[in-house]
């Protein structure tokens, strides 16, 4: 039995064997070893080394009885058996393969470290999740999706609550913040890439839950309104990420690429990546829609997306080059105002997910450009592709979002390429960010934030905004997205096929 007393920080522990109790303390304040839970200790035959439970309360009385009110089961090798299902590569769908096993249990093991009950006055209704639990510790906006969706193939239920924690965060204005508190927004005027709608589609693609869907419907139209009345300053229909020109490190928070060279300039920006987000989650809006008994509405969704859609495809579209770039929104001006150095066009991964965009509505030519580009080790495909930067690109470097590899990117990617028909390509991406994950992982014996593009540095290497601290290990969307794509590959299609 382990009880703690969260206001002086005493721990007291009561073994299958013995009891015996180790109270932290402070100069002013100190426990005896003796002090506080004789009287409700309990004795366990010793099962697995020996049993203990965690509990706080108001009075050390009060976590003791907690505690000990957890030891109420009957037969504790069938609630042991309960607890580890979780983390067997079987509960998966019980065909990964042998060679495959380690890296799907931890997978598990890192999704479910991160999964949170209930907590707060703020993230108080629902299972919320985060990306670690240092140094991020706290609920992110797109993280979640991600984690949603890794979630969905082992609990439906659990990943619904992931993505309504998200929604039940959205302001009466409508704005959803980048990052949330049990006590309540961090950033409460920033906000991170919407793909919330797409997310909710996905996981109801599984779950087929139609009550849920009516549910958290009206706050995922509402966000997106607020995203259009608040980042288009141009009313182009291209978003704007919120930029922080003086930053030296980080311009561009909310746009998750962080320090992405896209932002160096300090400009404003028609941003690729945060229109096809903004298109995407419109059409999975439209689906949705319909699926609730909102026709018009659903067609108006489809319609903006369409709009949308259109406006990258003629804005940001660079012929000569074959790819897709941001366009700088300030004008001369404000560039003098803010002595802004020139704005350079990069070749940044942001640049291939107009592919996410319906192929119906896609000129093939450029989708063939696009993987052209993708596909060509002078650019994206390296020893672990995609590079968040094209290593061709003058300011590749192993620092974050100027280079190095991240997972979620390559899952969606993976996605596009599957919904252009260029199946043997996602295929390929999928094996290559498989078998480095689970290089690394028997190297480290942990899943990273990001990767070295050219698998030469370990992560615990890489900068990260400058410094030489290396990525965060354990990432929840990491988890998700390789379990994902092992799931959806390996296991559905076949190793060897890939």
């Amino acid at each position: 039995l382990l009880a703690v007393h969260a206001g002086d920080s005493c721990w007291a522990v009561d073994g299958s064997d013995y009891v015996y109790a180790l109270c932290l303390h402070s100069a002013s304040q100190p426990h005896t070893a003796s002090d506080g839970l004789n009287d409700i200790s309990f004795k366990h035959r010793r099962l697995f080394g020996f049993l203990f439970s965690l509990s706080f309360g108001d009075s050390r009385e009060d976590a003791g009885t907690r505690a000990a009110a957890s030891f109420t089961f009957q037969d504790l090798q069938a609630l042991a058996r309960k607890k580890m299902k979780f983390f067997s590569p079987a509960s998966l769908t019980g065909r990964v393969p042998a060679e495959w096993g380690p890296l799907a249990g931890k997978c598990l093991s890192v999704i479910k470290v991160n999964t949170l009950a209930a907590e707060g006055s703020v993230l108080g209704k629902f299972h919320w999740s985060t990306p670690d639990r240092l140094p991020h510790r706290f609920m992110w906006l797109w993280d979640s999706v991600f984690h949603a969706l890794g979630m969905v193939i082992l609990n439906g239920p659990l990943a619904q609550e992931l993505l309504s924690s998200v929604l039940e965060e959205l302001t009466p204005e409508g704005l959803i913040s980048i990052q949330m508190l049990p006590s309540g927004p961090q950033n409460p005027s920033m906000t991170q890439p919407p793909i919330l709608a797409w997310g909710v589609w996905r996981v109801f693609s599984l779950t087929g839950d139609v009550e849920w869907l009516r549910e958290v419907y009206p706050g995922l139209v509402k966000y997106l309104d607020w995203d259009f009345e608040h980042r288009d300053s141009n009313n182009n229909l291209l978003l704007e990420w919120t930029i922080k020109p003086w930053s030296r490190f980080c311009k561009s928070a909310e746009s998750g690429m962080d320090n992405s060279p896209r932002f160096d300039s300090g400009r404003i920006l028609d941003s690729v990546d945060f229109s096809v987000y903004a298109a995407q989650d419109l059409f999975s809006l439209g689906k949705i829609g319909a699926v609730v008994g909102k026709p018009r509405e659903a067609q108006r969704h489809h319609q903006m997306a369409e709009d949308v859609t259109e406006a990258i495809h003629s804005i940001l579209w660079d012929e000569e080059l074959g790819f897709y770039f941001d366009k700088p929104v300030l004008n001369a001006s404000d560039v003098s105002q803010y002595n802004l150095p020139p704005f350079r066009q990069v070749f940044a991964s942001s640049g291939l997910l107009p592919l996410l965009l319906p192929p119906s509505s896609f000129p093939h030519s450029r989708a063939e450009r696009l993987v052209e580009v993708l596909m060509s080790p002078d650019h994206f495909w390296t020893s672990f592709p995609v590079p968040s930067v094209s290593t061709s690109d003058p300011e590749w470097t192993e620092d974050m979002w100027r280079g190095p590899t991240w997972a979620n990117v390559n899952y969606l990617l993976n996605v596009a390429l599957n919904q252009q028909g260029y199946a043997r390509e996602a295929g390929q991406l999928a094996l290559r960010h498989l078998e480095v994950v689970r290089e690394v992982y028997q190297s480290t014996g942990s899943l990273w934030e990001s990767y070295d593009s050219r698998n030469l540095i370990l992560p615990d290497k890489l900068k990260k905004k400058g410094k030489q601290v290396g990525a965060v290990c354990d990432l929840q969307w990491t988890a998700s997205v390789t379990l994902l794509l092992l799931n959806e590959n390996v296991v559905s299609k076949g190793y060897e096929s890939l």
